[in-house]
């Protein structure tokens, strides 16, 4: 395995363990919350105080550092001097960071002009609750941004310690601040820890910075190249971004005529929903990202169609089951959970009831994410977009004429929500498939035939497992729900792989053969040329460089994440080198970096 293999190796396994550990203190601190401050008008107001700084947060770091910052500075380090470099980055950190205080100062001075796009219904002392947590947390999201933007020069000096930290510290400050100083101060002592999560996040990526920027220019140039070309890069995925969070924030105004807790609600639920899109989904789909990137630039569409068809029938073999059981055991996992404290029982119902009909989002965002990934290797950021806003556009008009006039509650905004997704992957699939002549539509509606039959037999093993372990030992005690929903989690499972077993699912063979390649070669298999796993038609397209999927992590910050298609052309450029007798043709994750 050569040096710049292992060294994507090493540091995919550092940011996949540190992801693992942020999503436990996540976990552990939404259970704190729940355990500390129950679900009412207080926390519903705590969670509304985020969604113009979120937005915020989303425009500037989200579109501008994997999408543009980090590919373009990177560049820069590699190719030319790292003066130049210097400039680029600077002016860019300046312009963010000038333009993060302007939002800043604005969103402190506005914040009770800002109520009716967050919540339009919140009034009183509800309200003056809001506009306190708003003037706390729009400071906090401006420290969180700054350490995201610090972060992506660590990435782009292949520093990965730091940036790893920093979403573990984030956590374990806002769950100190909940034990600490929400029995004293409610939920504004979880604003306090929110705080000093972001400014600790910060000072820990700040070192590094000022030592290699020591003796450069720090100067603010609009005019400078690199600046413009990150401006580009990112303004396509800011938009998708800003779209998505839009989506968030129009959902929890919606949510505060509700009643109280609604939003807690809404927020719990989406949290839960999202958890094996950002597992499974996401994570498939990056894998089979940097192959699709190389066979576009390539101009190789057999391929290409072949690739996202297994991609695609692979994230459907992982995801319809998964969202098929989270609809079943909705009540048991928010119980287990959430159900502690403050959190009642009526709690738990409103928010599992809410979680069932997000579910079938979990299959269709899953999908939006490979196809999303599909149109970037093809050069293409605008479709996404133009897709997105149009669903997004349309749902915000359904939820206003249809949820608020037939009081539907939170079930409607989580129904509106699932059909708008499930509106979108069809709008991309169709776009898709016109472009590309064919998606292999006859095999994926095959797999989804076999992959709904398991997901109903898992979903009634999994519904008799949870309700006789409830029969038998009650859900009174915490001891008896994690039974119950650890027992009707593995008799699902077991039963979805026995009937694709049975049905004869390609997918499940390329799933087991990942397993067993990994556990019999300690993650250090080499993947044929095309990326998919040796012997399966249906493989796990592009599960390398290095390890699994976990391996895709890095080449997602530093490559194929970055300039849409820029992996491809890398790619194409190994192979032409190769062909004139120069450097070997390089796998899609060994890309020249700085330092290596």
């Amino acid at each position: 395995m050569s040096t710049s293999r292992r060294e994507i190796l090493k540091a995919a396994g550092l940011l996949m363990a540190a992801n693992v550990a942020s999503r436990v203190l996540g976990m552990v601190r939404d259970i704190a919350t729940t355990q500390t401050f129950g679900s009412n008008w207080r926390t519903d107001a705590y969670f509304a105080a985020f969604g113009i700084p979120d937005l915020m947060y989303m425009l500037v770091v989200g579109g501008g550092l994997s999408a543009a910052f980090i590919p373009v500075f990177s560049g820069l380090l590699a190719t030319r001097d790292e003066k130049e470099a210097w400039k680029t980055a600077t002016s860019f950190l300046m312009a963010a960071a000038a333009v993060l205080v302007g939002f800043t100062l604005l969103g402190i001075t506005f914040a009770r002009e800002l109520a009716p796009l967050v919540a339009y219904n919140f009034r009183g002392e509800q309200l003056e609750l809001f506009v306190r947590l708003t003037r706390m947390m729009f400071p906090a999201v401006f420290f969180t941004s700054m350490a995201g933007l610090a972060m992506g020069v660590h990435f782009s000096y292949q520093r990965f310690w730091m940036p790893a930290l920093g979403p573990i510290v984030y956590n374990i400050a806002i769950i100190l601040s909940i034990y600490v100083l929400g029995p004293r101060m409610g939920v504004q002592g979880m604003a306090v820890g929110v705080f000093c999560g972001a400014v600790s996040s910060f000072a820990l990526q700040v070192p590094f910075v000022l030592r290699q920027s020591a003796g450069m220019p720090w100067k603010w140039d609009l005019g400078d190249p690199g600046l413009r070309r990150i401006m580009l890069l990112m303004v396509p995925t800011a938009l998708g971004l800003g779209l998505r969070q839009v989506n968030t924030v129009a959902e929890a105004n919606l949510a505060s005529g509700m009643g109280a807790g609604a939003i807690t609600a809404v927020r719990y639920a989406t949290r839960l929903y999202m958890l094996p899109i950002d597992v499974f989904g996401s994570s498939l789909a990056m894998a089979v990202y940097p192959v699709l990137a190389r066979q576009a630039a390539l101009g190789r569409q057999d391929e290409f169609r072949q690739t996202l068809n297994n991609g695609l029938r692979n994230i459907l073999f992982v995801t319809l089951p998964a969202a098929v059981g989270m609809a079943v055991l909705a009540e048991p996992i928010v119980r287990l959970l959430f159900q502690h404290g403050l959190f009642t029982a009526a709690d738990t119902r409103w928010t599992a009831t809410t979680l069932m009909f997000y579910t079938p989002a979990v299959v269709a965002q899953s999908a939006i994410v490979l196809f999303t990934r599909a149109f970037y290797a093809q050069q293409d950021t605008r479709t996404p977009v133009l897709v997105a806003a149009a669903t997004v556009l349309a749902g915000l008009g359904i939820n206003i004429a249809l949820v608020l006039t037939a009081h539907l509650g939170t079930l409607g905004l989580a129904t509106v929500s699932s059909i708008t997704s499930l509106a979108n992957v069809l709008i991309l699939a169709e776009l898709m498939r016109r472009r590309q002549h064919g998606i292999g539509g006859r095999h994926l509606a095959v797999m989804l035939a076999k992959g709904s039959v398991g997901a109903a037999v898992l979903s009634g093993v999994a519904g008799a497992v949870a309700a006789l372990v409830a029969r038998r030992l009650g859900v009174a005690h915490v001891g008896a729900q994690l039974i119950q929903v650890l027992a009707s989690v593995g008799g699902g499972v077991a039963a979805y792989v026995a009937m694709a077993w049975l049905l004869k699912m390609e997918e499940l063979q390329a799933v087991l053969q990942l397993v067993m390649r990994r556990l019999g070669r300690g993650g250090r298999s080499v993947p044929p040329a095309d990326g998919s796993l040796a012997g399966s038609p249906a493989g796990l397209e592009g599960a390398e460089p290095g390890s699994s999927v976990a391996g895709t992590v890095v080449d997602a910050v530093v490559a194929a994440g970055a300039d849409p298609g820029a992996e491809g052309v890398a790619g194409a450029a190994a192979e032409k080198e190769s062909r004139k007798g120069g450097r070997s043709g390089r796998s899609d994750g060994d890309a020249d970096l700085p330092g290596r």
